[in-house]
């Protein structure tokens, strides 16, 4: 935020089209604002089949959509990596910050994209800045998930990448708050 006499100049990010109204403060005073985003920004589902290769020996690697890996064996305790291939097309892109949102997670996840490993998510949300990493055409996506040890002490419960995983865009812009 920047101060220029009665105007403050504030770079905010929007995730949904429309007219939005903002309000401020600074020294006791008021401000405001509104901005108009006409960008859509409607979110890419990441649907569809993804390949579960579990981090144990003998395990073949199991391809449909997301869920527990319990379904394919309940005691296992460990990690596991889903990979999946999507199509962004180029105007998705331009100008945009993009987010992987994996939904439900259990418990830990490591994301790669196109083979560019991202920061560790620890705990929900479970969300990673993938901006900048993602390019025009198809992009790989790769999310290594570790539970605890609660299914190989055999009491199982859900585990790995639950989803659903959803692609976020956000649009940055500058707006106007005027002194009121």
């Amino acid at each position: 935020v920047e101060r220029h006499g009665q105007v403050l100049r504030a770079t905010v990010e929007a995730s949904a089209a429309g007219t939005h109204r903002l309000a401020g403060a600074d020294g006791g005073h008021r401000y405001h604002g509104t901005v108009r985003i006409d960008d859509p920004l409607a979110p890419l589902p990441v649907d569809g089949d993804w390949t579960l290769t579990l981090e144990r020996e003998g395990a073949e690697p199991v391809t449909g959509p997301l869920g527990s890996w319990t379904e394919h064996d309940e005691l296992f305790s460990g990690s596991g990596t889903y990979t999946t291939d999507i199509d962004v097309d180029a105007a998705r892109l331009d100008g945009r910050r993009v987010l992987l949102d994996l939904g439900d997670v259990r418990d830990v996840a490591e994301v790669s994209v196109n083979g560019t490993a991202l920061p560790p998510l620890l705990w929900a949300p479970f969300v990673a800045d993938v901006t900048g990493h993602l390019g025009a055409g198809r992009n790989t996506l790769r999310v290594r998930v570790a539970n605890t040890l609660s299914n190989e002490r055999k009491k199982p419960l859900p585990s790995g990448l639950l989803g659903p995983v959803t692609l976020r865009f956000r649009r940055r812009t500058t707006v106007e708050l005027r002194r009121v």
